[in-house]
């Protein structure tokens, strides 16, 4: 449908648009985006389509029509433990303690929000750290490009899909069930937080008539993968001007370069990488436990195991640091149970560092080899170190080339990097050795949905209502993440009706 000169120069102008970077390999996405813009919208060809852009000199149709199509709003509530855990244990402890000292005023940005997610669960930590907020000035803001998801992020209201999982079961006191399996954020959360359009590719911050100026914590994560390098320097530049000089900023794993790393001081907390404005951390006076803390602001603490927190020097690569002091014995780990429990603590490096110090008990069997495979995949992922991920998914599967959980789990990782394809190829492939593996067609299902084969989307959902109808409403599938039957039948319906 689309000519070679159509991908180039549809690449190039959403990129002057938005700064969202489509090289030649990610132009079947502008493909598919296109077909769902002829499809949904007045334009008779691709050509017509290109003059319209064209003639739409900074017209902000023309920026929502492209947001719409080109952009990905996969998250969800508490996303990403180990961030979390920093969050909860380190970065807010510090930023409370500190601006207790000094004006008792913290703003925290999400500064690509999505569908809302992300700002309430940091609205909810908050909420739990800083009971009595008398004499606080708390500013929680969000912003995206896409205005859809800012509507949706402004009615807080999600389906299970978005509260999956049970690690932190304190989220329930804050939303409230809706018919049909929805559930809404409760009022006081949506009253701490606001939410606004912002594209990052603009010169709209720092600035003081948005307050995004002096934000004590940015949180810039799955974003800036989609920039080139000239857009994503230009965007992280502005991101530390914003910033207050004690600031803290969460990126992903792999967005940041070398040279982009150099505008920060890289501190390493409960296995994962977040980076500072200044060294202020590694000075004299630590940050105060639990107990001090609470006597500060009278706070009431999540119950998660506070981390250690060390800077990592720069001379240093920090892409793969996995902050693992300890070495592990044969003797702590004789099989996959014990690997296991490290899993559960949130131990992912102390697990990689095991596997790559080879001290692996030598014959485990197939059975329990294949679930300390999909736990080491699973700890590269929650690290996003990608490449360790990929040359162990070619090792896994030459230990078990018939396992349809490996290619699960390699579908569902997949998936978070949006890598959409090689996800699509793993779930089709855990289906052909597992007819029945509900939750590999419901993944697949919403990578269809995801990359607009809606066709194909609604057969996996077909087959999923068909597979479900034996099951038990309460019962919980193997790899769901806590969700229920019940609840993945209300999703299949809701995207089914689409």
């Amino acid at each position: 449908m689309l000519t070679p000169e159509n991908n180039n120069e549809l690449s190039e102008l959403i990129n002057s648009t938005t700064g969202l970077h489509f090289p030649e390999d990610k132009f079947t996405d502008i493909e598919r985006a296109v077909r769902y813009i002829l499809k949904e919208n007045n334009f008779k060809s691709v050509n017509d389509l290109l003059l319209w852009i064209k003639s739409k000199e900074n017209d902000t149709d023309k920026v929502d029509l492209i947001t719409k199509y080109f952009t990905v709003g996969e998250t969800y509530f508490f996303r990403d433990r180990n961030v979390i855990n920093a969050l909860n244990e380190t970065i807010l402890p510090e930023i409370i303690q500190r601006k207790y000292k000094e004006d008792r005023r913290i703003k925290v940005w999400s500064a690509a929000s999505s569908t809302g997610e992300e700002l309430y669960t940091l609205a909810i930590l908050i909420e739990e750290l800083l009971k009595d907020k008398s004499g606080w000035e708390i500013e929680l803001m969000g912003s995206d490009i896409n205005k859809e998801f800012l509507a949706k992020a402004k009615k807080g209201i999600y389906t299970k899909w978005s509260i999956r999982g049970d690690e932190f079961p304190v989220l329930n006191d804050y939303v409230t069930p809706l018919p049909n399996n929805l559930f809404e954020v409760n009022h006081l959360i949506k009253s701490r937080v606001k939410f606004f359009h912002l594209n990052l590719k603009s010169n709209n911050y720092p600035s003081q008539k948005n307050d995004l100026n002096s934000v004590d914590l940015i949180l810039c994560r799955n974003v800036l993968m989609y920039f080139d390098d000239k857009t994503k320097a230009d965007v992280v530049n502005k991101l530390r001007k914003t910033l207050d000089k004690d600031g803290w900023i969460i990126f992903s794993p792999f967005d940041l370069n070398d040279e982009n790393k150099k505008l920060f001081i890289t501190v390493s907390a409960e296995d994962t990488v977040v980076y500072r404005v200044s060294d202020s951390i590694n000075n004299n006076t630590p940050i105060q436990n639990k107990n001090e803390l609470n006597s500060i602001a009278n706070t009431t603490l999540l119950h998660i195991k506070k981390p250690k927190v060390s800077t990592i020097k720069h001379e240093k690569k920090t892409s793969n640091t996995l902050n693992c002091k300890q070495i592990i014995s044969k003797r702590a780990i004789r099989d996959y149970d014990g690997i296991h429990r490290l899993y559960e603590k949130g131990k992912y490096g102390e697990i990689i560092k095991l596997y790559e110090s080879k001290e692996l008990e030598p014959e485990m069997g197939e059975t329990k080899a294949t679930n300390f495979y999909l736990t080491l995949l699973k700890s590269y992922a929650n690290l996003g170190l990608k490449s360790g991920f990929e040359n162990t998914v070619s090792e896994a599967l030459k230990m078990n080339k018939t396992s349809a959980e490996i290619h699960y789990v390699c579908g569902s990782i997949y998936k978070e990097f949006n890598e959409l394809q090689k996800s699509v190829y793993h779930l089709k492939k855990a289906l052909y050795l597992n007819h029945d593996f509900i939750m590999a067609e419901f993944m697949l299902g919403l990578n269809y949905r995801a990359i607009g084969d809606a066709a194909n989307a609604k057969r996996c959902f077909r087959n999923i209502n068909k597979m479900l109808k034996s099951e038990d409403n309460n019962s919980t599938l193997d790899f769901s993440e806590g969700l229920k039957v019940i609840d993945i039948k209300s999703i299949v319906q809701k995207y089914s009706n689409e």
